[in-house]
């Protein structure tokens, strides 16, 4: 058996008048404390958490020290923590809540703490769908940005990002913010059929020039604002012509080279919007052309308007008739009164 050592001997021969003295030690050390705290309320500190950080106290720990004649000294201590952090609050922000693949998102929190800012916390960024975050900067009042690089995806796809403040003597906060993430879109082309085998090969030709044009469309509310990312495909275009399919860019404008003449049928679509399906006969020369999208819970006035005009025609049209037959009928009436009184007077005079 390991002999204890010699200071937890001491300690344990010396329990007793520890027992005894800690209250009273205890209760100097808190004295030294409360005067300590009158102390730091002279020098300007607002409240008893400020008080503590700004002597820069977690806990605090008092030592007891035990002597007196034929024992040994013998310590302990007692340790106060201080539990009632203050809890970090990071508010995330993002300048777009949508993004295309690849593309880069910038992102802002701000941390407070009971109402005020915090400098110096650390702030961390994750996403919850892939992508990368840049070195993190530290902005003038507690503000903290990071820029975010969306993956690329290959149908729309959400990316939670979770925005982590700690600090010492704060309880760590927590904050997140969805971005939604556009796929990359790559035109697609319609499949030619191979013709079919001839004696005489023919020999291919290079389409000509004059019969290809720049088509340019831009896509707009019905408040003349622009619409970005709406997507346009075309659904039917000439024989033997490339399949036009792209989004909208920031202004709303999509440019199509090279695009063969004849008649296409452009089927245009945004997510909040109805879709629209515009006919286009291109001659080949450049061409801009603007398109409406109507808001997905709009009405169409003009079909409304319409509609009530009709309504009022008919209830006219059918007044006027009922009137029509009341006057012919009242005409009748007062013709045969005047047959009946004609005949009486002839049967009381012959």
């Amino acid at each position: 058996i390991t002999e204890p050592s010699p200071g937890f001997a001491t300690l344990t021969k010396n329990i007793d008048f520890i027992i005894r003295n800690v209250p009273f030690a205890d209760h100097k050390a808190e004295k030294h404390f409360a005067i300590a705290i009158e102390i730091l309320r002279e020098i300007g500190a607002k409240d008893l958490k400020q008080m503590l950080r700004t002597i820069n106290v977690e806990n605090l720990t008092t030592m007891i020290t035990a002597t007196t004649s034929g024992y040994t000294t013998g310590q302990t201590q007692v340790t106060t923590n201080l539990v009632d952090y203050t809890q970090l609050l990071p508010a995330l922000t993002t300048n777009t809540q949508t993004l295309n693949s690849g593309n880069i998102a910038t992102l802002t929190a701000n941390v407070t703490g009971d109402g005020v800012q915090i400098t110096g916390a650390t702030v961390t960024f994750t996403s919850d769908n892939g992508g990368t975050f840049t070195a993190v900067t530290e902005k003038t009042n507690g503000y903290y940005t990071t820029n975010f690089t969306a993956p690329n995806f290959s149908q729309t796809a959400t990316c939670t990002i979770t925005a982590t403040a700690t600090k010492t003597g704060y309880l760590s906060g927590q904050e997140k913010i969805a971005i939604v993430v556009f796929p990359t879109l790559i035109p697609t082309s319609t499949p030619i059929p191979s013709p079919t085998p001839k004696p005489t090969p023919t020999p291919s030709t290079t389409p000509d020039s004059n019969n290809t044009g720049k088509l340019t469309l831009y896509i707009k509310d019905t408040k003349e604002e622009p619409l970005i990312n709406a997507v346009v495909t075309s659904i039917t275009e000439p024989a033997g012509a490339t399949k036009l399919f792209d989004i909208t860019n920031a202004t709303g404008y999509v440019t199509f080279q090279n695009v063969s003449k004849g008649s296409y049928t452009l089927n245009i679509t945004k997510q909040g919007y109805k879709s629209n399906a515009a006919n286009i006969d291109f001659t080949g020369q450049s061409l801009i052309l603007p398109l409406t999208l109507l808001n997905a819970n709009s009405t169409t006035t003009g079909d409304n308007t319409l509609l009530i005009i009709l309504i009022v025609i008919i209830i006219i049209v059918i007044s006027a008739s009922l009137l029509t037959v009341l006057l012919i009928r009242r005409r009748n009436n007062v013709r045969i009164r005047k047959l009946q009184e004609l005949q009486k007077q002839l049967k009381q005079k012959y």
